[in-house]
């Protein structure tokens, strides 16, 4: 490990005070914001809200959409989780692939996938009317509960994961001790399986609560077309009213709800490390006998549907001449991806979101080799607290940090507003936690007496790292630029909040101009988006796959 003399270096003075200026002053002058400071300090923004009968019911949506969507993932994931690791159904390996697409589509893309489906004139809807003789559709999706399913269709695959992980390391001596001694298959699973997994159920259960509070897309497009605001869509109408403090004091309560349910995650996290040590990779099997084929079809029908539904819906769409037109040879076409071609706008908002994307993947890359670096090979007073730092944005909503970073750059020291560096600003504070973790991890695996070998040998430290430890950790340094990328290009409430004319990226173009465009072209440019998600997905999928082989895992 690297010891720093007292003071340390230029280079690494320079990046703590990046760090503090570009990722923690934007959300402290956010809260100071709320109080009326800098200025005069007053709680007037706060009084307001709280005789404000709006800011209630969005608070009160988004606890019971919250709430709602934590529980529903949570029975999918948990049960999904469990058929896949400890029953003999057929097709688990199709299971596997199937939540995996699920979580890989953006969430935005897949809500109008849905709404191509189940809008009041999606195809499902229309075919239930025809059907049954229905004057009115009779599924509404622009309700809560219609929020909430969304929801939970695209994040229970985070459940999935958590359980399917935990079911695995559990060592199978527990429950086959428990068999011998005459308990039933019920028995065991309530009294020895599931004390042991249930720290890693309610964190990952969590982690969904965080999600749905900050999961802008679903609620923007599900919610504000009947007036049903969330805290995360009640943000950014706020601010689109000018009201900044009132914004400022709805974001106050939005993180104030996610950190708290963050710290609450990490102790379960601790307690879930602590309950299971094993990791035997010998899973338990149960023989469902005759409910084996009937099980495993339903389970494999759900994520199918649940998966492919939306995307084909969206492919469907993209096709044909007119949205609602059944989809026949007479009613396909290509036009609406030539319009792609032709359309100014949006060969422009293609344009700028693959610069500002490339830009933010290069600039966070950077970043979270350095972060990494000071926080793994270091001892470096307070290097732990930079990382804290680097890690913030990822329990900030989206339309919170796109608030915090206006106010912190629409003015001087650091002009930025209006300008397109704000969205590569934005998306860089964004994302670079994510690169961190698996930059981090990387280092984590690397032997740090390699690079001190180099330096006894007479090379710099910096010949060191290009020449040992860089080309050791380029696969990780790969997956963390991909990462970046991608979520750029699949990020809504930032370029939504961040973007002036000339600067509209992908995902503006797919909120906000759906009428301009028209629908089927929008869905054309949803489905050019999903492709590109998904095929980075893919190889990022197979670059951390080498990278658990290299290690061991």
């Amino acid at each position: 490990m690297v010891k720093f003399a007292k003071k340390p270096g230029f280079i690494v003075a320079g990046l703590i005070w990046a760090l503090l200026f570009f990722f923690a002053y934007p959300l402290v002058l956010l809260l100071l914001k709320g109080f009326g400071l800098p200025g005069h300090l007053t709680l007037e923004p706060y009084r307001d809200l709280l005789w404000n009968p709006l800011g209630w019911e969005a608070l009160r949506n988004s606890l019971v959409v919250g709430a709602t969507t934590m529980l529903l993932s949570l029975v999918l994931g948990a049960t999904l989780a469990w058929l896949a690791t400890r029953s003999d159904i057929p097709g688990r390996r199709f299971l596997r692939i199937m939540v995996f697409l699920t979580f890989a589509t953006p969430p935005y893309i897949g809500t109008l996938g849905w709404i191509q489906a189940l809008g009041h004139s999606g195809w499902l809807n229309l075919l239930l009317m025809r059907a049954f003789g229905l004057a009115r559709p009779p599924i509404e999706i622009y309700s809560l509960p219609g929020i909430a399913v969304v929801m939970s269709l695209h994040l229970y695959p985070l459940v999935f994961w958590a359980t399917e992980g935990m079911l695995l390391r559990l060592d199978p001596v527990y429950e086959e001790e428990a068999a011998l001694l005459g308990a039933g298959r019920g028995k065991i699973f309530f009294k020895v399986v599931l004390p042991m997994i249930l720290p890693a159920l309610l964190s990952s259960g969590l982690l969904v609560f965080m999600h749905s509070l900050s999961c802008f897309a679903v609620a923007a497009e599900l919610g504000l077309p009947r007036r049903r605001y969330l805290l995360v869509t009640l943000v950014y109408s706020t601010l689109s009213h000018y009201d900044v403090k009132g914004a400022c004091a709805l974001s106050a309560v939005l993180v104030a709800l996610s950190g708290g349910a963050s710290l609450l995650r990490r102790s379960l996290l601790g307690n879930a490390d602590a309950s299971v040590r094993a990791e035997t990779g010998r899973a338990r099997v149960m023989e469902l006998g005759a409910l084996r084929m009937p099980v495993g079809i339903l389970a494999l029908t759900f994520t199918a549907v649940v998966a492919l539904l939306p995307l084909l819906s969206l492919v469907g769409t993209s096709l044909t001449r007119a949205w609602g037109l059944p989809l026949g040879p007479r009613n396909l076409t290509l036009a609406n991806y030539l319009e792609l071609l032709r359309n100014l706008l949006v060969a422009r908002a293609i344009r700028n979101s693959l610069a500002f994307a490339c830009l933010a993947a290069c600039i966070g890359t950077l970043l979270s080799l350095g972060i990494g670096y000071l926080a793994e090979r270091t001892r470096l007073r307070g290097r732990k607290t930079l990382e804290l730092v680097t890690t913030l944005p990822l329990a900030i909503p989206g339309p919170v940090l796109a608030l915090a970073i206006i106010l912190a750059f629409i003015h001087s020291p650091l002009p930025l507003y209006n300008t397109p560096w704000i969205i590569v600003l934005g998306y860089t504070v964004a994302f670079t936690p994510i690169a961190l973790l698996t930059v981090s991890g990387g280092l984590r695996a690397v032997d740090g007496e390699l690079e001190e070998a180099a330096w006894t040998m007479g090379a710099s430290r910096l010949q060191g790292l290009q020449k040992v430890l860089f080309p050791l950790l380029r696969k990780e340094i790969l997956a963390g630029w991909i990462l970046i990328f991608l979520m750029t290009l699949r990020e809504i409430p930032l370029s939504l909040m961040l973007h002036t004319r000339g600067t509209e990226t992908v995902g503006v173009i797919l909120f906000s101009f759906r009428d301009t465009l028209g629908v089927e072209v929008t869905a054309a440019l949803a489905v050019v988006v999903m492709v590109i998600t998904l095929v980075g997905r893919l190889w990022v999928t197979g670059i951390e796959r080498q990278l658990w082989e290299k290690r061991g895992v």
